[in-house]
């Protein structure tokens, strides 16, 4: 079993929602490829890193074409890597890729249009790394952008986000943590959700104390891998299901009944 150099948000999160997926991913190292809809997010991300990478300097957007492009270049160079598709939508799948790319773009093209021109950024994809004094290993985050006075997280949904979501999210109290332990401030935190017909800044709130459940939650994950034992997901947890868990078929957790429902 391979050991962990560093906890980021999006391990800790797939820990929380089911610890035998982290146990398959992080730690097996069989990793599932992204499903549709998250590859229609790396194009948009994709863009954004382009433009806000020479934006630092230049201080200007690049023309809505060029950010375009770049969704296009990312999104096919991230399927080339891998999909995966559900056994259902297997018959719909080179469709549903096509759909996928004309979404990224027309996302992006809404990035472009909405939230690009409210940032000038002084770091992109910046990673950061810092110790906990209760953890062995150290916290490590992306920060998707940070300008001179707040740090900036890009998200792409099917929907608007719904009131209070952001509070159930890992990364604002940990970026709030590696940004002042690095650079000795304290930054506010904003998600930037792009859904399919409208675009929402939404302020996350961080305090003080607010990585100590984080640490909790770390803490739980570490002796997890010490003991061996990994929880399921709970019962009828949207994640344990084929559509959205590529290990469902594999999984030991999982009755044969739900797998081979013919065979019950």
């Amino acid at each position: 079993m391979e050991a962990i150099s560093h906890i980021s948000p999006s391990m800790l999160g797939l820990f929380c929602r089911c610890q035998e997926a982290f146990h398959r991913r992080y730690l097996e190292g069989e990793i599932i490829p992204p499903g549709i809809a998250a590859i229609t997010g790396t194009g948009m991300h994709k863009a954004a890193e382009l433009n806000f990478t020479q934006k630092i300097t230049s201080g200007e957007d690049l023309p809505l074409s060029d950010m375009q492009d770049a969704a296009r270049d990312g999104y096919m160079e991230a399927c080339q890597k891998g999909v995966f598709v559900p056994k259902d939508e297997e018959a719909s799948f080179r469709t549903d890729l096509a759909k996928g790319l004309d979404r990224s773009v027309q996302l992006t093209k809404l990035f472009a249009e909405r939230v690009a021109p409210t940032i000038q950024p002084v770091a992109s994809e910046q990673k950061m790394q810092a110790m906990h004094p209760a953890l062995p290993v150290p916290l490590l985050g992306i920060l998707d952008v940070r300008s001179e006075h707040a740090i900036h997280d890009l998200k792409t949904s099917s929907r608007k986000w719904s009131a209070g979501k952001e509070d159930g999210q890992l990364q604002p109290p940990i970026y709030r943590y590696l940004v002042q332990e690095n650079l000795g401030t304290s930054l506010p935190f904003s998600f930037h959700v792009v859904s399919d017909k409208d675009v929402q800044e939404i302020p996350a709130v961080t305090g003080q104390g607010d990585i100590e459940p984080i640490v909790m939650r770390a803490k739980a994950l570490l002796l997890s891998m010490q003991t061996g034992t990994f929880l399921p997901a709970e019962p009828g947890h949207w994640m344990c299901s084929p559509k959205w868990c590529g290990y469902f078929w594999t999984c030991p957790c999982v009755p044969a009944y739900k797998k081979f429902p013919s065979a019950a």
